[in-house]
């Protein structure tokens, strides 16, 4: 297996699907959207999520609700191709539980995978590149609803209608500062101080109230940018790094490698815009970024957005077999 021909990413109204064979760590990361991983072939990962060890492997995925703090072990027994879906909530709601979904939990985050579960993410990762894909066969978009609708409905539990309470206003205040300025990477310290909070007043009402720390949340905001200018713009990754606050290309490729698992140029390289019928213009990529004012800011961290509506860079696709014949 070949790292650098088995990375490949699919971008769409459902969120971002990334398959990635390697040994690499991933930094402790969280996110808006549910993750979803899967092992398809190689060895065993390890996941760190809170003080827990959750193996992935060919009888276990994992599944993540958003802002879950998570983190990936170095493998030691050699490379894993995994599946990791990014399910963008909203679409989640229209697309498989309907409005129920907002109180839709993952009560256990590591589970057991069935035969056809394994099928249908090795059947995904197959079609994301390009491998045996036939005109009239299902697109990737109904591909990845098939996959997130049978762990939805196998796994998935309601959460008793426990809903977060009110964001308290100064980090509201921060969250609309992190995210007015996230390229230009903010010291915390001056984000607090605009708040009207101490650092350790600021850090434990931003992690009570969001659910993960200022530091996660504001990594989360500047991927989410550069994943944007990857995908829409064919911007060098010099400009791109430089635009985002960072002070040197290698600086801002560890970064996107340590929460992604690829780095920026083979993410960009391997981008395949989602073919859903329903999306409309295939070739457009929206890239969902919260947007907040003062009024509503924190109160549900995945309501308002931003999208990055640009035709995506044309990519031909190429046939990668990264799966054992």
């Amino acid at each position: 297996m070949e790292t650098k021909t088995a990375s490949a990413v699919l971008i769409g109204p459902f969120g971002r699907a990334t398959v990635s064979l390697g040994t690499r760590s991933v930094v402790a990361h969280a996110h808006a959207e549910f993750n979803l991983l899967f092992h398809i072939d190689g060895a065993p990962a390890v996941f760190r999520v809170g003080d827990r060890s959750l193996t992935l492997d060919g009888e276990h995925m994992i599944v993540l609700c958003p802002w879950t703090t998570h983190a990936k072990d170095e493998n030691p027994g050699g490379p894993s191709l995994l599946l990791s879906l990014l399910i963008d909530p909203t679409w989640l709601e229209a697309n498989v539980y309907g409005p129920a979904s907002r109180d839709r939990v993952f009560p256990r985050q590591s589970v057991r995978t069935t035969p056809a579960l394994h099928a249908l993410a090795e059947e995904l990762v197959r079609r994301i590149h390009g491998i045996g894909s036939a005109q009239g066969e299902p697109a990737h978009g109904e591909r990845v609803r098939d996959l997130v609708a049978a762990v939805c409905y196998g796994y998935g539990q309601e959460s008793l209608g426990v809903h977060a309470g009110r964001v308290d206003s100064r980090v509201r205040r921060a969250i609309v500062y992190i995210q007015q300025h996230a390229a230009e990477n903010p010291d915390l310290l001056t984000v607090a101080t605009h708040a009207g909070l101490s650092r350790s007043q600021f850090f434990a009402r931003f992690k009570g109230s969001v659910g993960v720390t200022p530091q996660h949340y504001l990594d989360w905001v500047r991927l989410h940018l550069a994943v944007g200018m990857l995908a829409t713009s064919d911007l060098p990754l010099a400009e791109v790094a430089a635009q985002l606050g960072f002070y040197a290309p290698s600086h801002f490729t560890r970064f996107f490698a340590q929460h992604i698992a690829i780095p920026p140029s083979e993410f960009r390289r391997y981008l395949v815009a989602c073919d859903d019928p329903d999306r409309g213009d295939a070739e457009t990529l929206h890239c969902k970024l919260p947007v907040e004012d003062a009024d509503t800011a924190g109160m549900h961290a995945r309501t308002a957005r931003i999208e990055y509506s640009r035709p995506l860079p044309s990519r031909p696709q190429t046939s990668r077999n990264p799966l054992p014949a």
